[in-house]
């Protein structure tokens, strides 16, 4: 219980009912948190009562009385389960706690209990219970202070009116003290009390939504959104949703917006009823005049009444999409002008949470959306390299990267996704804002990066030359991320470049730059970039197994700082998996390797054939391999290395080597 108070951090566990319904199976005994060893418990205990019900009622006299938690359902479940006779079941009811006994965590297990229990009960007993049910309470803290009658009595309702329906039989006149009772509790319904005892175990269902608009018709356009939003509500216990100007946006569109217009006569743009207007399905298949219209009523709002409707009025725009560019274009600087005037003010910085990335904002921000709808503008379809875009289009995105903080990084990550493609189009616009961020630590530089990354497009190569250095970099000051998708696609765009040359035959990644790299970038980086060269290497005719050699021999670095258990265990299982290369991978990597403690060798990989292993095709280097990775402790080696030992041992090479005698040694005093 500490446990779980300690990892939920709140004053007690949390627990789901360990009642299943009548006449169907318990809940699961793998349930959330501590409910799953509950219902595991009390398994156990009802197979005990059958063999043993003396030793089982012992068990249950061992529990906790005073425990508002675990012990509480353990008595509450014993009581009504049938293991203690009616005496002991209301003894149980009776010294519950009053958070236990009137908390929601045990309200469903302890009516069903009562209900199941109640005619075992003595007169006395029930008597006790009575009087409980109908003057006692919940004893609330100052969190509700002013509100502990309405909510005692709300709680006592519940209770009477379920346990009455399931025909409990009371000796007291119920719907005289249930009337009592509504006078604190007005609010109370029946069907509260009818769900009094609902399960609160997690359950997924579907909410269907309801838009019918009758309930608008014939209410004056100035009254439309007030009574639009008396009428709005989710009820869960009906699974319903109720949003019948949604229904009058779709049906009648110019008379939703003439509601809105007439708020934002008064200076006011509810962002629920602009939100159902413009996210109505139907809204990008309106007649021209109406998207103007709209457009030409979004643009009369203040811009701070703007700004706060921003998103739903981008999502709209975006999906009306290439109309904005045809038959509704005149309608498009307006908009455009009036929502750079209502984010421009925003201070968008400091508000990122930490590891949420600069793409998920974006593609849920109203930049994000801005972008979506400049790409989908004709005049940039089509276009060949050095073309150029138009001014029109190259202005939109000047205008999303002129506006401040955390709103110009959406913009930046948006187009560091597209970056090869606007490089390629018009370099001379994309190395105008792009060139002073690339070597740019700030955020601003991490937007653009993470973009460019995003996009996991190698770069061509003049636009790799022009970022090399900042990715150089980016390699030692990120490779520790906890993104490792991203510390992937850098270690992939330096090995690829080092793989690459420019028009004189001139690598775009000097041996020395990508050295450098790896001595003082993180285990995680340099752990993706063996793992990215094994990748390439896979097949048996990949062009990339030509330059494994090199790459140990020139660009590995030889540093001791890198000769380390977790680093061996990596270039061990490169080179069991390199095939054919294995031998010279192992000659090269030798001088690097370090006894392993508790590590996975891949020992058991096949060759390409799918029949041999390292042990068949090249047991020397193997050998070699294992003597330089195992250690004097053969309890830390690795799962079944006592298979690969055996084939060694029937290989004519290595059967007469004192190495693979005293790894067996070793291996026999484990």
């Amino acid at each position: 219980i500490a446990l779980e108070e300690k990892i939920s951090g709140t004053d007690g566990p949390h627990m789901q009912t360990s009642r299943g319904p009548d006449g169907g199976p318990d809940p699961s005994d793998d349930s959330y948190g501590i409910t799953g060893p509950v219902v595991r418990f009390q398994r156990l205990m009802a197979r005990l009562a059958a063999v043993d019900p003396e030793a089982a009622r012992e068990q249950f006299r061992s529990w906790s009385t005073r425990d508002e938690y675990i012990f509480a359902r353990l008595r509450i479940w014993a009581a009504g389960a049938g293991l203690l006779d009616g005496g002991a079941a209301g003894a149980v009811f009776r010294s519950l706690p009053d958070r236990a006994f009137w908390g929601s965590t045990h309200e469903r297990d302890l009516l069903y209990a009562l209900r199941d229990r109640w005619q075992d009960l003595s007169d006395n007993d029930r008597s006790v219970l009575e009087e409980r049910l109908l003057r006692d309470s919940y004893p609330w803290d100052t969190a509700v202070i002013g509100r502990e009658v309405e909510l005692a009595a709300y709680d006592r309702l519940n209770r009477l009116h379920w346990l009455s329906n399931q025909g409990v039989t009371f000796n007291f006149d119920v719907g005289a003290a249930m009337d009592a009772q509504r006078l604190a509790a007005p609010q109370w319904t029946t069907q509260a009390g009818d769900r009094a005892a609902d399960s609160n175990a997690p359950q997924v269902f579907s909410i269907e939504r309801d838009t019918r608009s009758d309930p608008l018709d014939g209410v004056p356009i100035g009254d439309i959104l007030r009574r639009s939003a008396e009428l709005r509500e989710t009820n869960f216990a009906e699974r319903t949703e109720r949003d019948p100007f949604r229904g009058l946006a779709a049906s009648k569109p110019v008379r939703a917006l003439a509601a809105l217009a007439h708020a934002a006569h008064s200076g006011e743009a509810p962002r629920w009823a602009w939100s159902a207007f413009l996210r109505t399905e139907n809204r990008t298949s309106d007649p021209p005049r109406l998207v103007r219209s709209i457009a030409a009523r979004l643009c009369t709002l203040p811009p701070s009444k703007l700004h706060e409707i921003a998103y739903p009025v981008s999502v709209w725009m975006e999906a009306v999409g290439e109309r904005f560019f045809d038959n509704v274009a005149d309608a498009l600087p307006g908009l455009w002008g009036a929502l750079m005037a209502a984010l421009r003010p925003e201070d968008g910085g400091g508000r990122r949470r930490l590891h949420r990335s600069w793409a998920t904002e974006a593609l849920n921000a109203p930049v994000g959306k801005l972008f979506g709808l400049a790409m989908k503008d004709p005049a940039t379809k089509e276009l060949e390299a050095g073309a150029g875009f138009p001014s029109h289009w190259t202005t939109l995105l000047d205008d999303l990267l002129s506006l401040p903080g955390d709103l110009r990084r959406h913009a930046l990550v948006m187009l560091g996704y597209q970056v090869t493609w606007l490089f390629t189009i018009d370099q001379d616009w994309t190395e105008g804002w792009m060139l002073p961020l690339v070597d740019d630590a700030s955020p601003d530089g991490d937007a653009l990066w993470e973009g460019l990354l995003w996009a996991a497009r190698l770069p061509p190569r003049p636009l790799y030359v022009l970022i090399k250095n900042a990715l150089l970099e980016r390699a030692i000051r990120d490779g520790g991320s906890d993104r490792k998708d991203r510390t992937t696609i850098v270690a992939g765009f330096l090995l690829a470049g080092w793989g690459s040359t420019d028009d004189d035959g001139t690598p775009l990644v000097l041996d020395d730059e990508l050295r450098e790299t790896l001595i003082h970038a993180s285990d995680e980086f340099r752990r993706r970039l063996l793992w990215q060269l094994e990748r390439w290497c896979a097949e048996p005719e990949a062009p990339w197994r030509d330059k494994v050699e090199p790459f140990f021999e020139r660009v590995w670095p030889k540093q001791r700082a890198l000769h380390t258990p977790a680093m061996s265990r990596q270039l061990a299982n490169f080179a069991l998996v390199s095939g054919d290369l294995m031998p010279s991978v192992v000659a090269s990597i030798l001088p690097r390797l370090v006894p392993m403690r508790d590590a996975t060798l891949r020992l058991d990989t096949k060759n390409h054939t799918g029949e041999r292993t390292p042990a068949h095709d090249h047991p020397g280097p193997l050998l070699d391999l294992l003597w330089a990775v195992l250690g004097e402790d053969a309890s830390l080696w690795p799962y079944h290395v006592e298979h690969s030992l055996e084939g060694l041992a029937q290989a004519p090479e290595t059967a007469a080597d004192p190495r693979l005698s005293e790894l067996r040694r070793r291996l026999e005093l484990r």
